[in-house]
This record gives C-alpha cells, sequence and structure tokens, in this order.
C-alpha cells in the first residue's frame, strides 16, 4: 500500500490499516480468513505478505477487467455469501 495514498486519503486510512493488520494478525487460522504472515515497510510503501490463493478473489468474479460488472449465479452468490457471514461470525465470537 503506498504512505502516500494513505496519508492523501480523507477518511482515516492509517488508523485503519494498522487495525487490518491487527486483526488478521491475531487470526491464527480459519478457512474463510486469510491470515498474514508478516508485514514490511519502507519509505514509501507498507507490504502485507499473504499466502497465494490461486483463481484470483471475489471482486475479480464480480466485475471484468475493464470495471464493468458481469456479476455471479445465485447459487455462487449464496455460498459466497455464507462464508463471509462465517467469517464474521468467527472474527466476532473472539
Amino acid at each position: 500500500m503506498s504512505k502516500l495514498h494513505l496519508l492523501e486519503h480523507k477518511t482515516d486510512a492509517i488508523s485503519s490499516t494498522m487495525r487490518e493488520k491487527k486483526i488478521m494478525s491475531s487470526i491464527h487460522y480459519h478457512p474463510f480468513i486469510s491470515m498474514i504472515h508478516a508485514c514490511y515497510q519502507d519509505d514509501r510503501y507498507t507490504y502485507f505478505l499473504l499466502p497465494l490463493f490461486q483463481g484470483g478473489d471475489l471482486f475479480g468474479l464480480i466485475y471484468k477487467e475493464d470495471g464493468s460488472r458481469h456479476g455471479l449465479k445465485e447459487t455462487d452468490a449464496v455460498f459466497y455469501s455464507a462464508c463471509i457471514v462465517k467469517a464474521f461470525a468467527h472474527l466476532h465470537s473472539r
């Protein structure tokens, strides 16, 4: 993440990024939550070292490369929604 981009954000991007790192660091294993292996920084960027997930992410399934939306089939949307609910339930149970 670009530190300049975080500083220019009108929201509280720096504290949100720090909170995200703290939460991700506290998760040891959950099948629906990516855990962080390490965090690094230099003068211009902050780096989160995450595991490789081949096949892309949910955003890539919903949107095409040109930014247009092609959506999900209803069964896929139900599956991904259930995974997100399980991940939130895990986070809130801690």
